[in-house]
């Protein structure tokens, strides 16, 4: 029997990946792929640009949420379309677009001549960021990666960085739970997040963890799993994928999860929340 290839965190050129939904697509139906996670970052507009397929495709989204206390992703999977989280989004972006503008004040007062037409044709997307700027900076050849933008310019607290709009936890979960979502905490290992801060955001309503992620190695994949089976929360898994030429994120599949953990996910939408 064929062991089911499972993706569930990939992201399209709607947020910062750097492939349009068809492209998304159809190179994971070259790689084999069974089961896709289409989560851009604030936005879930690919939803609507999905081309038929063989490969079976989960609409979610990751959210950007800050406490005061840390930074943390949310993924959320299976929302209901046309829900309170979507508009939310849509009213978000429209403030992080007022966001690029002054990044691009900052870099340009810096003797940085980039302009706002530049980062809208780099993004082709309806949530920009700031990896559209570092395309750009790259392009231009103020710097030679992307991960060098950051380090210098648009990275936290360096010189043309202006802090970013985010929902809390709290108001993340709720927004998740109220459009018939399942909320799952993106990469913990990242932020080294622990059992108590789990314990927290379980309190709030999450329902799941990223177990398998490419930068959590053997430990930590161990960690978060005791967690998730020891508290009966959903465990995903996946690769971030953003774009061949990503740094860090460039290989699709590159993690994946086994099929069993996503029938569960999946039995709990359709089988427990159905659709409002």
């Amino acid at each position: 029997m064929k062991k089911l290839k499972v993706d569930l965190h990939a992201h399209t050129s709607f947020s910062d990946g750097e492939l349009s939904p068809y492209e998304l697509i159809k190179k994971a139906e070259n790689e084999g792929i069974d089961v896709l996670g289409v989560v851009d970052h604030d936005t879930m507009e690919a939803a609507y640009h999905i081309p038929e397929s063989k490969i079976e495709i989960v609409i979610g989204t990751e959210l950007s949420l800050r406490d005061g206390r840390r930074d943390i992703h949310l993924l959320v999977y299976f929302p209901d379309k046309n829900s309170e989280l979507e508009e939310t989004l849509r009213k978000i972006r429209e403030v992080r677009f007022e966001r690029i503008k002054k990044i691009i004040k900052k870099l340009n007062e810096m003797n940085i001549k980039i302009t706002l037409e530049d980062v809208i044709r780099e993004g082709n997307t309806l949530s920009f960021g700031r990896p559209h700027i570092a395309r750009v900076l790259l392009k231009k050849g103020y710097v030679a990666s992307i991960d060098e933008a950051f380090d210098r310019y648009i990275g936290n607290g360096k010189p043309a960085y202006i802090p970013k709009f985010k929902l809390t936890p709290k108001q993340g979960i709720e927004l998740a739970l109220k459009s018939n979502g399942i909320p799952v905490i993106a990469h913990p290992g990242i932020e080294n997040i622990d059992y108590d801060y789990l314990d927290y955001l379980k309190s709030l309503g999450m329902k799941g963890v990223e177990v398998f992620y490419p930068d959590h190695d053997e430990e930590k994949e161990k960690y978060y799993m005791e967690y998730a089976l020891r508290n009966k929360m959903f465990i995903t898994g996946g690769s971030d994928y953003h774009g061949d030429n990503h740094d860090g994120k460039e290989v699709l599949a590159k993690k994946t999860l086994p099929y069993k953990y996503f029938i569960e996910l999946k039995k709990y939408k359709y089988e427990v929340l159905g659709s409002k």
